[in-house]
């Protein structure tokens, strides 16, 4: 990017108000609300696919991003299944 590592951290902080870290854990917790909503992979495949190593710590974090755990989020968000 051409840019500091400090540089890079200031710039993200004036544009989007956010630190590298939390902008990647945002998109990954925004791959894994996709997945949970359109897939049927369960929440630990899910987990692990979008990088996460503990279970535990994803459902925290999801839910602090989405105000619900993923198991209620596929309930919400997931299209009927055929035949049922």
């Amino acid at each position: 990017m051409a840019v500091s590592r400090r540089q890079l951290f200031r710039k993200l902080k004036a544009l989007i108000d956010t630190t590298p870290k939390a902008l990647i854990r945002s998109a990954r917790l925004q791959r894994a609300a996709q997945l949970l909503a359109d897939s049927q992979m369960t929440v630990t495949e899910i987990t692990f696919a979008v990088g996460f190593e503990d279970l535990k710590h994803f459902r925290a974090l999801f839910k602090e991003e989405f105000g619900i755990l993923p198991s209620e989020y596929i309930k919400k968000e997931a299209p009927p299944q055929e035949g049922q």
